[in-house]
């Protein structure tokens, strides 16, 4: 009895030891997920497809990825559609990096569309107001 009652504990056991390990995602499963989610979505800026392009420059901005600064900056100096280059300033000005905000700043003087130089004009001044709140 007492044998059966050992046995049937550690059955129990070592199912559910099982059953949580396979639950459980490691860190290191996850860390490689979320680059390979990065890489994705430096590739779709590159894509044909606009709603794709756009897609990827709001969630590079709401993730604040910081590798994906120099694709945005890429998007916002390019000839291409205005709200591309918007959809790059705004992403740029919530991953906060100092390059980022400049090629935004510039964009708000130099840019070819006056569409895209008002946007990046309040994008920045927004920047300014938080960091002076800071």
């Amino acid at each position: 009895m007492k044998t059966s009652k050992m046995f049937f504990v550690i059955a129990l056991l070592l199912v559910s030891s099982i059953a949580v390990k396979a639950v459980e995602p490691t860190k290191k499963k996850v860390q490689n997920d979320f680059n390979q989610v990065e890489k994705n979505l430096i590739i779709g800026l590159n894509s044909d497809n606009e709603g794709l392009k756009l897609s990827s420059a709001y969630y590079l901005g709401e993730y604040q990825l910081d590798n994906a600064v120099l694709p945005l900056m890429a998007i916002l100096k390019s000839n291409q559609k205005d709200c591309q280059k918007v959809a790059a300033a705004l992403s740029l000005i919530k991953i906060n990096d100092s390059r980022g905000v400049f090629a935004v700043k510039r964009a708000a003087i130099f840019d070819d569309s006056e569409y895209v130089r008002r946007m990046c004009s309040k994008f920045y001044a927004q920047t300014l107001k938080d960091n002076s709140s800071n």
